[in-house]
């Protein structure tokens, strides 16, 4: 907890499922929501637990929202007093009706089926096949990483993650050091709700032998300071290298250049490599100006 509050975590969630290797008891949980309180939200995780048992647990911890797993009902979860996170297990043939049947729910989370039940197997499944447009806010969860954190924020787009079994050194033993290696990876995703997302993923390239990742930017103007330090942030998360391709970029190209000469300072100061794709038009205001060797292009 002390590592969670230092980093700056969002929520906190506390097992009382009997038999997870995540369990906690009454002592140890309202000694963790103290902790919390005023800095940390705390979630109380469920699994087909009553009604009477969620509002006893929540009441004496004081949790400010619960989270189920397993075959609660529509009825079960608008009746509870609570913010609910219900989590909805995902697998081949699974059917996402079932989320209109759920009205009010303060998060919908998306975990890994088991069992018929979701999530505490610590795999991942096929972000592939999530809806399209699922109703917002939905988190993602299911054997997130290190190793997967950043692909699955760029490709999925969710509201928020669940981290779990990935930020630990042995099952229920959370890691410090790997908590602080996490919020490293998902900064250029933090906070950002007012400032939105200047593009999205691309296919990864490969160039002499390494793998660059590539964040094509959205069709509109510069938007200033604020998108070159989301840019860097991200080009951190990736190791110090990627494609950044701008061929979609609107407004005067000079301006354009402007802005991406920004970012490729920003990135060396921080002894990072950008390589930029850029439309016809820009291509051309670079080379009358003569600032082909200033940026790093690709093609």
């Amino acid at each position: 907890m002390e590592a969670c509050i230092a980093c700056g975590i969002d929520h906190v969630g506390l097992n009382f499922v009997p038999g997870s290797p995540r369990f906690v008891d009454f002592d140890t949980a309202i000694k963790i929501a103290d902790m919390a309180r005023g800095r940390i939200q705390v979630v109380g995780v469920f699994k087909n637990h009553t009604p009477q048992q969620v509002l006893e647990i929540a009441r004496r911890v004081h949790l400010d929202a619960v989270q189920l797993h397993g075959d609660e009902s529509p009825q079960f979860c608008a009746d509870l007093p609570y913010p609910v996170w219900k989590a909805f297990g995902v697998s081949l043939g699974w059917d996402p009706s079932i989320l209109s049947r759920y009205k009010g729910l303060a998060v919908r989370l998306f975990d890994t089926a088991s069992g018929g039940q979701s999530g505490g197997i610590g795999k991942t499944f096929d972000w592939g096949i999530l809806p399209l447009h699922p109703p917002r806010p939905w988190y993602l969860a299911g054997g997130l990483n290190l190793d997967n954190i950043v692909a699955a924020l760029e490709y999925c787009q969710p509201d928020g993650i669940d981290l779990n079994s990935g930020l630990e050194t042995s099952p229920g033993e959370k890691s410090p050091d790997l908590i602080a290696k996490a919020i490293q990876l998902l900064s250029p995703w933090r906070g950002t709700s007012a400032v939105p997302k200047p593009g999205k993923a691309g296919p990864p390239e490969v160039i002499d032998g390494q793998s660059w990742a590539v964040w094509e930017l959205v069709p509109r103007k510069p938007s200033g300071d604020q998108e070159i330090l989301w840019i860097i942030d991200l080009l951190q998360a990736h190791g110090g290298r990627l494609i950044l391709d701008a061929r979609a970029r609107e407004g005067d190209p000079s301006e354009i250049i402007s802005n991406l000469m920004g970012i490729q300072m920003a990135s060396r100061a921080r002894s990072g490599r950008i390589k930029f794709r850029l439309s016809e038009p820009a291509m051309q205001a670079i080379l009358s100006a003569s600032l082909a060797t200033v940026l790093e292009l690709v093609d």
